[in-house]
This record gives structure tokens, C-alpha cells and sequence, in this order.
């Protein structure tokens, strides 16, 4: 097999990035709010009235 040239992939990112990195970080947007419900451990397992109203109008 020949050998490959390999260059850090993240260092070349970077590098061909920089302007797009450096405007990203100036951003000073609203913050992301996670609801309570997303901070529990499985969200998705449990079952709450609104999920119920919503199986029962979709016809599962």
C-alpha cells in the first residue's frame, strides 16, 4: 500500500474557516432555554397528558 499524507483534519478546519469562526463568536443572539421535561434522564419514555391528547387526535 502507498503511504497517505494525512493532515489533522480539525488544524485544516480551522484554518479554512477562521472568518466564519470568528464572526460565529461575535454572535450575542438569546441563549437556548431547555425546558424541565429535556434535563430528565428519558424524556421521550415518558407519558404525560399532552401526549395522550396527541395519540388519541393522530388515531394510534
Amino acid at each position: 500500500m502507498t503511504k497517505r499524507h494525512k493532515t489533522p483534519k480539525m488544524a485544516q478546519f480551522l484554518k479554512d474557516n477562521k472568518d466564519s469562526l470568528d464572526e460565529f463568536g461575535k454572535h450575542k443572539g438569546d441563549k437556548y432555554v431547555r425546558e424541565p421535561w429535556m434535563l430528565k434522564a428519558n424524556p421521550a419514555g415518558e407519558h404525560t397528558m399532552e401526549i395522550e391528547v396527541e395519540d388519541d387526535q393522530s388515531g394510534n
